[in-house]
C-alpha cells in the first residue's frame, strides 16, 4: 500500500469538525438547553456546603464595595465629589466583577476539562458559553444588590433602568466574544492562566471602578490619548453606561464610550465565535493539543 502524502489529507478534517461557522452555530445552538442546565449547576455548586450557600453571592461583592469605600472614599478620600460614592462603587464593581467572571471562566474552561474536550464529540463552544451563562445568572442576584443600594442611599427605579436590560445583555455578548476568543489559545498555552488575571488587574483600576477616572483624566494636559486608552477598554463603556443609568453619572463622554462597547461587542462576537469554529475545525476539534 503506498504511503498517503501530507499534501493528499491536508483539505481532511476530524469527524466532529463542522463545514462552516453557520453549521456550526445551529449544532451549538440545538444544545442551549444542555448549557443552560450545566450553568445553573455550575452556580448551584459554587457554595455549595456553606453554611450560607448562595447568600454569599449577595455577601460577597457588598464586602467588597464597603472595604473599597473605606480606603477610597473615608481614607483617601478620591471621590471627587462624586454624589453617591457608595453607589458609584457598587454599579462599578459588580460590573466589572461580572465581566471578570465571565470571561476568566470562558477562557479557561477548556484547559479545565481535557478529558472532555479529548472524548465528547459535541462542539466545544459549548463549554465557554456555559461559563458566561453562569455567571450571567449570578448577575441576576448583584442586579439586584444594585437596586437594593440604590435604594438605601435615595436613588429609586425610574424609567430609564428599563435600559439596564439591553446593557446586561450587551454585556453578556461581550463576554462571550471574549471568551470564545481566548478559550482556544489558553488551551493550547495554558500559563496565560496565570497571566489573564494580571491582566484584568490592570483593567480593574483602568476602568476606574474604585474612582472617577474621568475627572483626574480631564486635569491632563494631553487628555485625547487618556480618552483614547479608555475607549480601547472594551467594558469601560458598559460600566460607565450603567452608573449613567442607575444613578446618572454623566462625567466625561458616557455616551461615546457605550457606542464605542458596542462596537467592540459587536467585532469581538463575530471574530471569536468564526475564529473559535475555525480553530475547532483546524486542529482536531483540540483533542490532539490538550493534555489530560
Amino acid at each position: 500500500m503506498n504511503p498517503v502524502s501530507g499534501s493528499e489529507t491536508a483539505h481532511l478534517f476530524p469527524p466532529t469538525a463542522t463545514s462552516s461557522a453557520s453549521t456550526y452555530l445551529r449544532r451549538t445552538w440545538e444544545l442551549r438547553h444542555f448549557i443552560s442546565a450545566s450553568a445553573r449547576g455550575k452556580l448551584a455548586a459554587r457554595n455549595e456546603g456553606m453554611i450560607l450557600g448562595n447568600l454569599w453571592l449577595i455577601l460577597e461583592p457588598l464586602m467588597f464595595v464597603m472595604v473599597y469605600y473605606v480606603i477610597f472614599e473615608l481614607v483617601l478620600d478620591v471621590s471627587r465629589g462624586t454624589e453617591h460614592f457608595f453607589l458609584f462603587l457598587t454599579v462599578g464593581r459588580l460590573v466589572f466583577g461580572h465581566h471578570k467572571t465571565a470571561v476568566l471562566g470562558a477562557a479557561q474552561s477548556l484547559a479545565d476539562h481535557p478529558a472532555l474536550v479529548r472524548e465528547s464529540n459535541m462542539p466545544k463552544a459549548v463549554l465557554p458559553i456555559g461559563s458566561v451563562v453562569a455567571a450571567f445568572y449570578q448577575w441576576r442576584f448583584e442586579l439586584a444588590i444594585i437596586v437594593v443600594v440604590s435604594a438605601a442611599v435615595g436613588v429609586f427605579p425610574r424609567m430609564i433602568w428599563i435600559l439596564l436590560l439591553p446593557l446586561s445583555f450587551g454585556l453578556f455578548l461581550l463576554n462571550t466574544g471574549i471568551g470564545l476568543l481566548l478559550a482556544p489559545i489558553v488551551a493550547l498555552y495554558t500559563d496565560l492562566k496565570r497571566a489573564l488575571p494580571v491582566l484584568f488587574r490592570l483593567m480593574f483600576y483602568g476602568t476606574g471602578v474604585m474612582f472617577p477616572i474621568e475627572a483626574f483624566v480631564q486635569e491632563l494636559e494631553h487628555s485625547n490619548w487618556a480618552w483614547a486608552a479608555l475607549m480601547a477598554n472594551p467594558v469601560y463603556g458598559y460600566v460607565k453606561a450603567f452608573q449613567w443609568v442607575v444613578f446618572g453619572y454623566d462625567v466625561g463622554h458616557p455616551g461615546l464610550a457605550t457606542a464605542v462597547s458596542v462596537i467592540w461587542t459587536v467585532m469581538l462576537l463575530c471574530g471569536g465565535f468564526w475564529l473559535f469554529a475555525r480553530s475547532e475545525q483546524r486542529i482536531g476539534a483540540f483533542r490532539y493539543q490538550i493534555k489530560g
